[in-house]
């Protein structure tokens, strides 16, 4: 899939899955916003992968 300059909202950005896929989405190349509910555990995996991304933490 051709992710090219395509923008995502990682939801879940603060697990073990969702920093795999951003991971993944980084790697095709998207512009990814960075979205997680545990501010105990910021999404370090995600960001590494995608400097520079938006993160927000949310209630849910």
């Amino acid at each position: 899939m051709n992710l090219n300059d395509g923008r995502v909202l990682m939801a879940g950005a603060t697990g073990v899955l969702g920093g795999a896929l951003t991971a993944e989405l980084a790697g095709r190349r998207a512009r990814t916003a960075l979205a997680g509910r545990d501010p105990a555990r910021p999404p370090t995996e995600a960001v590494r992968t995608c400097p520079g991304a938006h993160t927000v933490l949310f209630d849910a």
